[in-house]
C-alpha cells in the first residue's frame, strides 16, 4: 500500500499535472472541503464538459445501486479522457449492514 508523507492537496495536483490516474482513487477524511475540491479537480481534468452526462456518474452508496455502480465502472468513456464514477458515503451503508449482521436482523 502506498503512503505519502506529503499533503494530499499536493498529491492530487501532481497526479493531475502528470495525467497519470490509477484505476481507483479513494478520497476520504474529515476535511470534506478538501475531498470535494479533489473530486472537482479530477472531474475538471478528465471529463469533457460536453459529455459529462455520459462520462460522469454519481451514486450515494445504497445497496440498491450496487449493480448500477458496477455497470457504470464497466462502460468506456464516450468523449472524455476517462470515465469517472463517484460513490459518495460508501461507508455509511456498509457500517449499518455490518451492525445488522451482528445483531442478527
Amino acid at each position: 500500500m502506498y503512503q505519502s508523507k506529503e499533503h494530499p492537496f499536493r498529491t492530487v495536483n501532481k497526479m493531475i499535472k502528470a495525467g497519470d490516474y490509477p484505476g481507483v482513487i479513494l478520497l476520504y477524511g474529515k476535511e470534506r472541503l478538501l475531498v470535494d475540491w479533489a473530486v472537482r479537480a479530477i472531474r475538471n481534468a478528465v471529463i469533457n464538459p460536453l459529455a459529462e452526462q455520459l462520462d460522469y456518474s454519481v451514486f450515494e452508496g445504497r445497496d440498491d445501486e450496487l449493480y448500477s455502480v458496477i455497470a457504470a465502472c464497466e462502460t468506456v468513456p464516450f468523449m472524455s479522457e476517462k470515465k469517472l464514477v463517484l460513490l459518495k458515503d460508501a461507508d455509511s451503508g456498509l457500517s449499518s449492514r455490518s451492525e445488522e449482521r451482528r445483531v442478527g436482523k
